[in-house]
């Protein structure tokens, strides 16, 4: 293993047995259909809710909406819930700072999808 490859130190939260670990859970994340257009909508227009992301995102329904939602807060904790108001109930999602961390990522996967994908083919 090179100096460059991460390291592993016994008893820390977050760390791996091997580098490919590292690269099976950020695979995981990117790998659903919805999950990174949702937070690439989120760290382009700031804090959103429910509804404006639904009618925001072609093509995705309630279901894949929440489902999304649930695992980028849940699960990978890049984005955060907040309660706007009781009455009539409001919540509003919007990145954490992991979530932003992850901006250059998307906007390099972006770039690179606007200048090799044909979206015919995909």
């Amino acid at each position: 293993m090179s100096s460059t490859e991460p390291q592993i130190t016994p008893g820390r939260k977050g760390t791996v047995a091997h580098p490919q670990e590292s690269l099976i859970s950020m695979t995981d994340l990117f790998g659903r259909k919805w999950c990174p257009v949702v937070l690439y909508r989120l760290l382009r227009d700031g804090p959103m809710g429910f509804s404006e992301l639904k009618r925001d995102i072609d093509g995705i329904s309630g279901k894949m909406l929440t489902e999304s939602l649930d695992t980028l807060e849940g699960q990978y904790q890049v984005v955060e819930r907040s309660v706007v108001s009781d009455r009539p109930f409001r919540v509003t999602y919007e990145p954490t700072e992991r979530g932003e961390s992850l901006a250059p990522l998307l906007r390099e996967m972006l770039t690179w999808a606007t200048e090799h994908m044909d979206p015919e083919v995909v």
